[in-house]
């Protein structure tokens, strides 16, 4: 391999490896709070926690269109090129419909939230 291949390989490993420690690191931060939440309040209020945090979570995926993935594709590909302002237009573009489309998640749910009530 050339020099710089092999250091486009060892920049991706470490990309990476730093990206499976935080993974990683998030589950055992989401295991040990689940076991210590858990302990600390009856199973009725745990269990309704955890089912208002899944109605939300639920709905943020609808609203937020998971946009901020593009920025993993476009931005590094505009920098790649040179086009500096494509790559700040884009990375612009995907924070407003971001924002616009997680308040008009947020106006549903708020909406919503007296006839959720009735479930919970």
């Amino acid at each position: 391999m050339d020099k710089q291949t092999e250091g486009g390989v060892s920049v991706l490993a470490t990309q990476g490896s730093i990206t499976l420690f935080g993974n990683i690191c998030g589950k055992v931060l989401g295991f040990v709070f689940a076991a210590i939440a858990t302990r600390l309040v009856d199973p009725t209020d745990y269990g309704i926690y955890t089912l208002a945090l899944s109605i939300v979570i639920f709905i943020q995926g609808f609203a937020s269109l998971n946009i901020y993935r593009s920025v993993d594709f476009f931005i590094p590909q505009f920098i790649n090129e040179n086009e500096y302002g494509k790559a700040k237009m884009a990375l612009r573009n995907v924070i407003i419909i971001g924002l616009l489309s997680s308040m008009v998640g947020l106006a549903i749910l708020l909406l919503s939230a007296s006839t959720l009530d009735g479930y919970i």
